[in-house]
């Protein structure tokens, strides 16, 4: 069974590998923007890793968004891990 963060994880990497490509960008260019490795950036798109509110407000401007805004299906709230 996938817990909430890893859902949530899935989620916000599937979110960010849309808006890179609708901008028609590489990973690699992307991640530079950002300050980190392209590895990362694979892993993060991939729902391995949770990117940091940080590195998302950075990859929010880079994406020319205001903010990333997420909507989770949940039963119900839940906590921040």
């Amino acid at each position: 069974m996938v817990s909430t963060r890893e859902s949530l994880a899935i989620e916000i990497g599937l979110l960010l590998r849309e808006l890179r490509r609708r901008r028609g960008a590489s990973q690699t260019l992307c991640a530079s923007e950002v300050g980190v490795h392209r590895t990362q950036l694979s892993r993060i798109e991939r729902g391995h890793i949770c990117p940091s509110v940080r590195l998302l407000l950075k990859l929010a401007g880079v994406f020319g968004v205001d903010r990333l805004v997420l909507r989770v299906k949940r039963d119900k709230p839940s906590k921040c891990e």
